[in-house]
C-alpha cells in the first residue's frame, strides 16, 4: 500500500465513521469533492465497490464492510500511537466542547470548568447546556454529561455517580402550611411540578418494602430542575429534586427534606459519554480524569 492509497483509506474510514461525505469533509477540513475522489480512487485500486451511493443514503457493500473492519483498527492504532507519544509531555491544548443538562451545568459544571481552565490554560472549554439529546459526532462535541437512564448507544458511557432524588420545601413554606407526615398528606399541599402531564405530576415513593404513588398538583410548574429549585426556595411549595441541587440549603436549614424516609424511584445515574473512537485528544482524557476526581469528592445525597 503506497502513501496515496493509505491516505485514501483514511478518508474512506472517515466517511464511514462520520456517516457521509459531507460530515467527513467537515471533520477533515477538506472539500467534499476531494473526499469523494479519494474513495473512488481507492475503489479503483482495489477493484471493488466499497460504498453504494444514492442522493439520500450511503451504504457499505459487503466488500466495504470487510475492508473497513480490517483497515479502521490498523489506521486507528497508528494514529493513536503517534499522537499519544507526541503528547506525553505536552500540556493539553485546544477547544474542548462538552454538553450537559442545564441544571447540572449551572450547579456544578461551571465551577469545575473554571478550576480546570486555571489548571490547564491552554484549553478553552465550550459548554452547551441543554435538555436535548445531542449527537456528539454529528455536532462536533467531545464529551457529554447525561443524567437518568441511558438508551443503547454506540458511545462509551462511564458512570460518574448514582443520583438520589427527594422531596424538599423551604422552611418558610412548612411554617405556613405544615409538614406532611405520610405520602397521602401531599394531596393537601401545593407542589412545584416538573414537566407535568395534564397539570399533575406522579411521584413514586419507596420506603423499605413499601411503595406509594401520589398524583400531586400545584400552581407552579417548570421544565428545568433549576426553575423548580428556585421556586421551592421562594416558598412556592414542595418539589421533587435531585439531592445534589439542595445539599447546601439543607445544610444551612433554608430547605428541609420532606418525608425523609421516603425516596423516589426515578433517580438514575450521572454518566460521562464520549465517542468510541480509538484515539481521544489529550485535552479530553485530562478533562475526563479531572471530572472523575471532582465527582468522587462530591456528596450526592442529602439527609
Amino acid at each position: 500500500m503506497d502513501k496515496v492509497q493509505l491516505d485514501d483509506a483514511r478518508l474512506f474510514v472517515a466517511v464511514v465513521e462520520r456517516q457521509g461525505f459531507s460530515a467527513a469533509a467537515r471533520y477533515l477540513r477538506q472539500p467534499k469533492s476531494s473526499v469523494s475522489r479519494a474513495v473512488s480512487r481507492l475503489e479503483t485500486a482495489l477493484g471493488v465497490q466499497l460504498l453504494k451511493r444514492t442522493t439520500r443514503s450511503l451504504q457499505l457493500t459487503e466488500a466495504g464492510v470487510r475492508y473497513h473492519a480490517r483497515v479502521a483498527p490498523a489506521l486507528g492504532a497508528v494514529e493513536s500511537a503517534s499522537r499519544e507519544v507526541g503528547e506525553l509531555n505536552d500540556e493539553p491544548q485546544g477547544t474542548l466542547r462538552i454538553t450537559a443538562p442545564v441544571d447540572f451545568g449551572a450547579a456544578r459544571l461551571a465551577t469545575w470548568v473554571s478550576e480546570f481552565t486555571r489548571r490547564h490554560p491552554g484549553v478553552r472549554v465550550d459548554a452547551a447546556l441543554t435538555a436535548r439529546h445531542v449527537d456528539l459526532i454529528g455536532e462536533g462535541f467531545d464529551l457529554a454529561i447525561r443524567a437518568g437512564r441511558l438508551a443503547d448507544s454506540s458511545m462509551v458511557a462511564r458512570k460518574l455517580a448514582e443520583l438520589s432524588a427527594g422531596l424538599f420545601a423551604s422552611d418558610e413554606y412548612l411554617a405556613r402550611r405544615g409538614t406532611p407526615r405520610r405520602p397521602a398528606d401531599l394531596l393537601e399541599h401545593e407542589c412545584v411540578l416538573f414537566r407535568p402531564k395534564k397539570d399533575r405530576e406522579r411521584w413514586e415513593l419507596v420506603c423499605g418494602q413499601k411503595s406509594e404513588r401520589v398524583d400531586v398538583t400545584g400552581p407552579v410548574a417548570g421544565d428545568e430542575y433549576s426553575f423548580v429549585h428556585a421556586a421551592v426556595l421562594a416558598g412556592a411549595g414542595i418539589g421533587s429534586l435531585p439531592t445534589f441541587l439542595v445539599n447546601e440549603q439543607v445544610a444551612t436549614g433554608n430547605v428541609v427534606r420532606v418525608l425523609p424516609a421516603w425516596k423516589q424511584q426515578r433517580a438514575g445515574a450521572l454518566y460521562l459519554v464520549f465517542s468510541s473512537a480509538r484515539y481521544l485528544p489529550r485535552r479530553v482524557v485530562v478533562f475526563r480524569d479531572f471530572l472523575l476526581e471532582k465527582v468522587g469528592l462530591e456528596t450526592w445525597d442529602a439527609s
